[in-house]
């Protein structure tokens, strides 16, 4: 049985799917990295699924993102 996939799916979209960012600053107040947090999507027994934009999949010709991140149980969330 499968426990835990890591993988992309094709979804266009034009809004980025996340739950906020975590953002380092150094002491002089500067950004020195930022990510995207993952969105928790609850399933049966409290299991999550979580899901996050692919940032690498923009596309500028249609200005938008082509690919989401998913990362979880996808049986126990299923079920």
């Amino acid at each position: 049985m499968i426990d835990w996939l890591t993988f992309s799916v094709p979804y266009t979209h034009s809004i980025p799917v996340s739950d906020g960012s975590i953002i380092s600053v150094n002491p002089l107040g500067e950004v020195e990295w930022n990510t995207d947090k993952r969105l928790a999507v609850r399933g049966s027994h409290e299991s999550n699924l979580h899901v996050k934009t692919d940032r690498t999949s923009y596309n500028p010709e249609i200005g938008k993102f082509t690919q989401l991140h998913l990362d979880g149980n996808p049986a126990k969330w299923l079920q």
